[in-house]
């Protein structure tokens, strides 16, 4: 920038050459292959479908980081290109059940599926410990700590709250000296790499950086559906069940779901920023030692604050996102065509009762809705929907 004038002192803005183009970016090759069978039994009251999938793609935009320091350059200047290399495989198994006996008619329709990938290539820097690699783990891999306990007052030989000094015992895992000393209640971490403190650095090739590793999976596994009826002389129930058989997830980490794990979080929302929900209550002290969450900070300094070394991803905020919902569930009747003859008016009537969202089984917080993203907008209760309806067709 610049400043005009002589006793000027605003500096004016000027131009920044940042990234450089890449002139040859082209778009991502995908290679798939498809197997299904489709088997019908019992003059096809029975159908069940198999579907297994292989996806190859390549030449996925990539940021180069294998980058010689002595060029200066980093994966924020050097252009953007086709490189990644990521495989896909899972399968998808549905069964259908329809049959009819006298007047009492049944149906069921379920399916499941299962994916997953593995990055192949990533143009990735050897990382200090095998298990800190990225390349061939999931691109949804959670990394993180190992969470082992709180710190107590056994593990200081000194403590002067007064003046802030808090000197740990011989053999106990220190935080990296970037960090300032720790405090009973704050939470200790697993020493991986056995070097005698815990790593603050968020690079997996940062010198001492090794005490992080893939401790969970985001994605979707095992998505399933299940879509079942009965009927009986113009009376049908229908029922829809849907659910994700296995999911992990990290909340109060993202800077968008901070406030369902933590009370008082400074966010956009001032209405979130002022909640505090029943599970903050059980922090620790010295009188609640097996509380959930660590001491309460003063939101400041690296151990207290939003970014905090107590709130880093970890396995103590890692949940079980998998859940089973009741979507729907429908009890309808048809009125039989003979009494709507009479009115030679009305071909059809139809009238039925609705109810939506109305069971969830899931293990994560209290308000939480495990289909949605847990950002702040999303903090919403579960809303049960009823309605009436009828259907004429003249």
């Amino acid at each position: 920038g610049y400043n005009f004038g002589l006793y000027n002192t605003v500096i004016a803005n000027g131009a920044e050459e940042k990234r450089l183009a890449n002139k040859f970016v082209t778009w991502e090759t995908a290679l798939k292959q498809n197997y299904g069978v489709d088997m019908n039994f019992f003059s096809d009251k029975l159908r069940l479908t198999f579907d297994y999938f292989i996806e190859k793609r390549k030449d996925i935009l990539i940021n180069r980081r294998t980058i010689p320091i002595y060029t200066s350059l980093n994966e924020s200047l050097l252009p953007v290109v086709n490189m990644g290399k990521v495989d896909n495989k899972g399968y998808e198994v549905s069964l259908k059940w329809n049959d009819k006996v006298k007047d009492f008619s049944y149906w069921l329709d379920a399916n499941m599926s299962y994916a997953k990938n593995k990055i192949v290539y990533q143009d990735e820097v050897e990382p200090n410990e095998p298990y800190m690699w990225r390349t061939g783990q999931s691109v949804d891999a959670i990394f993180g700590y190992v969470t082992e306990r709180f710190y107590t007052e056994d593990d200081f030989e000194t403590i002067d709250e007064a003046k802030g000094i808090y000197k740990l015992k011989e053999g106990v895992p220190t935080i990296d000296p970037y960090v300032r000393d720790p405090r009973p209640g704050d939470i200790l971490f697993k020493d991986l790499n056995g070097n005698g403190k815990i790593d603050n650095s968020g690079d997996n090739t940062a010198k001492d950086a090794g005490d992080r590793k893939i401790i969970g999976n985001n994605s979707r596994r095992y998505p399933y559906a299940i879509n079942a009826g009965v009927g009986w002389k113009g009376f049908d129930l229908t029922v829809f069940f849907q659910g994700v058989g296995k999911r992990d997830l990290i909340v109060g980490t993202d800077g968008k779901s901070n406030f369902l794990a933590w009370p008082h979080t400074n966010t956009d929302n001032p209405n979130a920023a002022a909640t505090v929900l029943k599970h903050h209550l059980d922090y620790w002290t010295p009188e609640n030692p097996n509380a959930y969450y660590p001491r309460l900070g003063n939101q400041t300094g690296v151990n207290q604050g939003t970014d905090g070394f107590n709130r880093r991803n970890q396995t103590k905020y890692l949940m079980d996102a998998s859940y089973i919902k009741l979507k729907n569930i429908t009890l309808s009747y048809s009125f039989p065509s003979s009494w709507l003859e009479k009115t030679r008016a009305i071909s059809a009537f139809k009238v039925f009762f609705s109810g939506e969202d109305l069971w969830t089984k899931h293990h994560m917080y209290k308000g939480m809705d495990p289909e949605q993203t847990m950002s702040i907008n999303d903090l919403y209760p579960f809303m049960k929907k009823f309605s009436f309806g009828i259907n004429v067709t003249l």
